[in-house]
């Protein structure tokens, strides 16, 4: 809650006594808080796998309210002692506590109306809407109210809100996983944050939290979860383009000021709330449109439609990034944020998920289902070596697009991370979900003969 009222930078210069020599010093202040960010990066990785576990093991109750108290913990410490360590550790507890909190908050929401189902997805679209009224209301409200009370008061009060999170979570809410539908907690695959590589086929037999083997899927086989496994790692890449404000910088020089940044995060707010109202109709007639085009091209599989969606959302984020390298005027940005507000692809891919699964739940009742906690920890997991990699990737782009070379002599100065970004996302349109496509296929016609 901190977060968005008080910029981190302007935090640790005010929190951090040995840090206020580098106020005004970005370079030095960025160097300090990407460390902070690979402290919290590495907390993530190793804590996710345990806490997914929790999540499809002892239920979902447990992390709506353990996450917010730690939160607290986190921020009641910081405001007690103001030191480096406690920011420190204050970051690292923070992103521990509140990174599980959403998918726990959506696994319920899955519990209660069901998982891929059309009222599930009304019901995340209706909390997303709420998340994005409450940020536009703390985005406003913070440039009207600016600094009330100190620093550490503010952290007390977010810490009281927390308890008070915590304790809503305790005495007003069901638990929502039967005890029935809960996997068994394997303490080995639990504690391991490379169990990723053995859920998606890559390493090993793969297993599921209930420690069975993944076979038994049927459709969800080993090749089947390595497409998907790659497709999504490419799908993460172009995530982590950290460049984008030092190329508009560059590139619209005095226009990209403050007031005109602001502009754009307003936009972005209400394109997310527009969004949130209309999802379920985008989903429908993207599944409308794609099972039409999957028709004329012969294709009556389940997961056809599915697949051409996410193909189309691909193809709409390569064209936004390469309208973002090539446009001569921010302002044109805006249509950016339409675009990006259609595009359903990670819905599409989570319905492949739940629609497989359920798929071989009906043919084989013993056979082990993908748990909600399970597919968040592999994918959370998988993006790890990601987050940590795609930085420095971006940012060798960006300077050697800004060189006198080949590259600047044909395209827009500093465009490089752009423009690779919309290749990556090139490769996985046009090959990575066909790909998909014909290791599900293939994994359907194993399972008719196999019957």
């Amino acid at each position: 809650m901190l977060s968005l009222v008080s910029p981190r930078a302007r935090l640790l210069h005010y929190l951090l006594p040995p840090y206020q020599s580098y106020q005004g010093d970005a370079g030095k202040t960025g160097k300090i808080l990407a460390l902070i960010e690979m402290a919290s990066s590495l907390a993530s990785f190793f804590w996710n796998p345990i806490a997914s576990s929790m999540m499809d093991a002892w239920g979902r109750k447990i992390l709506l309210v353990l996450c917010p108290l730690l939160s607290a913990v986190a921020r009641s410490s910081v405001a007690a002692s103001p030191s480096v360590a406690t920011y420190v550790g204050y970051r690292v507890l923070n992103t521990v506590a509140l990174e599980p909190l959403f998918p726990v908050v959506n696994a319920v929401l899955a519990d209660i109306f069901g998982r891929g189902t059309s009222k599930c997805l009304v019901e995340q679209s209706k909390l997303n809407r709420a998340l994005t009224v409450t940020r536009l209301l703390v985005l406003l409200g913070s440039q009207m109210v600016g600094h009330a009370g100190t620093t550490e008061q503010r952290f007390f009060v977010a810490s009281g809100l927390n308890i008070i999170g915590a304790l809503i979570m305790l005495l007003g809410v069901k638990e929502t996983l039967p005890e029935e539908s809960r996997a068994k907690l394997t303490l080995g695959r639990a504690v391991n944050p490379f169990s990723f590589l053995s859920f998606f086929g890559w390493t090993g037999a793969p297993q599921t939290a209930s420690g069975k083997p993944a076979q038994p899927r049927s459709a969800l086989d080993r090749s089947s979860l390595r497409a998907i496994g790659t497709m999504l790692a490419l799908q993460s890449l172009t995530c982590c383009n950290s460049t984008v404000g030092l190329y508009r910088m560059n590139r619209y020089g005095a226009s990209w000021g403050l007031s005109a940044r602001a502009q754009m995060t307003l936009v972005s707010e209400f394109m997310g709330l527009i969004e949130s109202y209309a999802q379920v109709a985008i989903c429908e007639n993207w599944l409308k449109f794609a099972t039409s085009e999957a028709r004329s091209a012969g294709e009556t599989n389940e997961h056809a439609a599915l697949i051409r969606v996410a193909r189309w959302s691909q193809r709409i984020k390569a064209f936004t990034n390469v309208h973002s390298a090539y446009t001569p005027d921010y302002r044109s940005l805006y249509g950016n944020l339409v675009l990006d507000a259609t595009r359903q692809g990670p819905v599409m891919i989570e319905r492949i998920v739940v629609a497989e699964s359920k798929r071989v739940r009906e043919k084989d009742p013993n056979a082990a289902p993908i748990g909600q906690g399970e597919l968040h920890a592999a994918l959370s997991s998988l993006e790890f070596p990601i987050r940590l990699l795609a930085p420095w990737i971006f940012s060798q782009s960006y300077g050697a697009s800004l060189d006198d070379n080949w590259f600047s002599a044909m395209f827009p100065r500093g465009a490089g991370a752009f423009l690779l970004c919309a290749a990556l996302q090139g490769v996985n349109s046009e090959l990575m979900l066909p790909y998909v496509a014909a290791a599900l296929r293939n994994a359907h016609k194993q399972t008719s003969k196999a019957q």
